[in-house]
């Protein structure tokens, strides 16, 4: 491979990865407006099911029967049991948009490093860089899978040893 192919290849390799850094800008972007919204529909239905229940414990027993209110605030507190889900929805759109802002900072990364210096990037730039990746990880899993990747183990053989349960599976993020 000659010079000129080799600053070619660089070239379309820095092009391929600006488009990746956009598009997931791009994404991250367009989904936190729309969860931004959702989140703001969520919690306003929250709060009139709240204001329905103190309503329902309001109404005099001539307003209302027994029945019938047992019956409201019964729908009601379904209502409030399954609005855990929708949290959870969130939670995952929470992990689901950090994976995609370290990806995004990583690929940046790789993207000035080969801007500078091409193929002749050092050793120590391409540590720099692997720390600084090391560093931002603060998920088990996403830790597990650059271990398992950095061993020389496939994408699959990766995720699937990286999304094994573990013992503490609940993490904060």
């Amino acid at each position: 491979m000659t010079r000129q192919d080799t600053t070619d290849c660089i070239a379309q390799l820095i092009t391929h990865l600006k488009l990746a850094i956009a598009q997931s800008q791009l994404s991250l972007k367009d989904a936190g407006h729309s969860v931004a919204m959702l989140t703001n529909s969520f919690i306003d239905m929250l709060e009139e099911v709240n204001t329905l229940k103190s309503a329902i414990a309001g109404f005099e027993s001539k307003d209302i029967s027994e029945g019938a209110r047992t019956e409201l605030n019964g729908i009601c507190d379904r209502y409030l049991e399954k609005s855990v889900f929708g949290t959870i929805g969130f939670q995952f759109y929470d992990k689901l948009s950090q994976r995609l802002n370290h990806m995004t900072t990583t690929l940046e990364e790789l993207l000035r490093l080969l801007e500078a210096n091409g193929a002749q990037a050092s050793p120590e730039q391409w540590q720099a860089i692997e720390d600084s990746v090391r560093r931002r990880y603060t998920m088990e899993q996403d830790k597990a899978l650059l271990e398992h990747i950095r061993q020389g183990a496939s994408v699959e053989h990766a995720i699937h040893e990286a999304s094994k349960p573990q013992e503490h599976d609940i993490e904060l993020f």
